[in-house]
C-alpha cells in the first residue's frame, strides 16, 4: 500500500510496511516500520522499532527505540529514550539521550550521546565527532571507527537531559521540534512517554504554525 502525501497516525499499534511519499507523524503505544516514509518521520510511543528507510530527518521519543540494520535515514536522527539500540545507517549526524545507548550503525556526521551507559560496537563507523556525557567512560572497541575524534565529559550527577539540546549541534534546527522536546524532556518523569508524545507530534514542524494559532486564537480548545 502507498500514501502519496504526509500520514498521521494515532493508534495502539501502527505498523508501517507499505510506503509513505512525504512527511509521517505516529503516536501510538507500539510503532513498527518496515517500509518506508519518504519525508520527515516524527513518532512518539512507548516502543518504536524502525527497520527501513526514512528520507529526511528522524525524530523519536520512547521508552524503548530500536533502529534496525535495515534502517536507512536520509538526514538527521534525534532520538529520545530509555533503552536505545542503533543499527543501520544515519546519513548525516545524530543526537541521542537515553539511560543505555548502544550503537552499532554507520553515521555520516556527527553523534552526540548524553547516556548513562554507552556502547559502541565493534565496527560501527562515525565519519565525523563523537561527543559524549556520562557518568562513566563510554565502552569503545579499538575497530570502531570515529574520523573526527572524541570528546567527553564525565558527569558524576548525570540526568537524563531533554531535547532541548538538539538546539546545539543544530542550530537552524526547526524550533518547534526543540520546543516540543523540551517539553517532553521536563514532563517525561511526572507523566508518561505516551501522553508526552502528543505534544512531540503535534508541535514538530510542519504543524506548528496550526496549533500555535490554535493556542493564540482558540487556547481553551
Amino acid at each position: 500500500h502507498r500514501i502519496a502525501a504526509d500520514a498521521m497516525v494515532m493508534a495502539g499499534t501502527a505498523k508501517l510496511d507499505g510506503e509513505v511519499g512525504d512527511d509521517a507523524r505516529v503516536l501510538a503505544q507500539r510503532y513498527k516500520q518496515t517500509g518506508s516514509v519518504g519525508g520527515e518521520l516524527a513518532v512518539a510511543a512507548q516502543h518504536v522499532d524502525v527497520d527501513g528507510p526514512v528520507g529526511d530527518d528522524l525524530y523519536a521519543a520512547a521508552d524503548d527505540v530500536r533502529l534496525g540494520p535495515d534502517a536507512r535515514i536520509g538526514q538527521d536522527a534525534r532520538i529520545f529514550g530509555q533503552e536505545v539500540l542503533i543499527k543501520g545507517r544515519i546519513d548525516r549526524n545524530l543526537d541521542v539521550s537515553g539511560e543505555t545507548v548502544a550503537l552499532a550503525a554507520q553515521v555520516g556526521g556527527d553523534v552526540t550521546i548524553n547516556a548513562r551507559n554507552i556502547i559502541l560496537a565493534p565496527g560501527a563507523t562515525i565519519e565525523g565527532k563523537l561527543i559524549w556525557r556520562a557518568p562513566t567512560q563510554p565502552d569503545i572497541p579499538s575497530d570502531a571507527i570515529i574520523r573526527g575524534g572524541v570528546t567527553g565529559k564525565i558527569v558524576k550527577s548525570w540526568r537524563r537531559e531533554g531535547v532541548w539540546t538538539w538546539a546545539t549541534p543544530w542550530r537552524g534546527a526547526p524550533s518547534a521540534a526543540i520546543f516540543a522536546g523540551e517539553a517532553a524532556g521536563r514532563l517525561m518523569t511526572a507523566i508518561s512517554a505516551f501522553a508526552i508524545g502528543l505534544l512531540f507530534v503535534l508541535l514538530t514542524p510542519h504543524y506548528a504554525d496550526r496549533v500555535f494559532a490554535t493556542v493564540r486564537e482558540r487556547w481553551p480548545a
